[in-house]
């Protein structure tokens, strides 16, 4: 792909040459997105086959990313630990 795209980038704008090798790019993503596409097919069906039920959970990522909101001892007034140092790992997870 790299090569190709390179070899296109060297070509003149507007000639019969570049425009083969646009197809032939072109031809070469094509075939990129169907290995994908098959794949993903191929592991659908393996999940399939392999469990009886498949659940989905439709999650917010931007209220997982969101940070703790802070606790308050109400005896002493200080703040209390919210486990904020662990979901920035979280985050950087995510």
């Amino acid at each position: 792909m790299r090569l190709r795209q390179r070899a296109l980038s060297r070509k003149k704008k507007g000639s019969n040459n570049r425009r083969t090798s646009g197809i032939r790019i072109a031809s070469l993503h094509q075939k990129i997105t169907n290995k994908r596409t098959a794949i993903q097919w191929k592991i659908a069906i393996e999940i399939s086959k392999k469990f009886d039920a498949i659940f989905l959970e439709d999650l917010k990522v931007s209220n997982m990313k969101k940070r703790c909101k802070p606790k308050k001892d109400e005896t002493t007034g200080r703040y209390l630990n919210n486990g904020q140092s662990r979901k920035a790992l979280l985050n950087r997870a995510i």
